[in-house]
């Protein structure tokens, strides 16, 4: 199996508990802004309709300065969204082969 296979099953876990929210509030998928699209659309086909959630976006620069500059994008991104963000899709890879040149 591959990324996608994997992404498909972590989804459908996620929409179940998005869909059964006790609460019934609408949550949100965090992703990075550099992201597999495969990943991406599993998540919207997944995780986001009117009933369940939605996706929102860490934005991090490219190229990365340094690994406290991620963690202030994820906090910032936490902090914009606090209470709307019920899970965290962290996926760096956007595609095979990838370069900086």
């Amino acid at each position: 199996d591959n990324l996608t296979v994997g992404t498909a099953i972590v989804a459908r876990h996620w929409a179940r508990r998005l869909r059964h929210d006790p609460k019934g509030e609408r949550k949100g998928v965090m992703m990075l802004n550099w992201k597999y699209d495969a990943c991406y659309r599993c998540m919207l086909d997944y995780c986001c309709d009117d009933s369940t959630g939605h996706v929102v976006f860490a934005e991090l620069p490219f190229p990365l300065p340094s690994a406290s500059h991620a963690l202030e994008s994820l906090e910032s991104c936490l902090r914009k969204h606090a209470g709307s963000i019920r899970y965290a899709f962290l996926d760096h890879v956007p595609s095979q082969p990838t370069a900086l040149l």
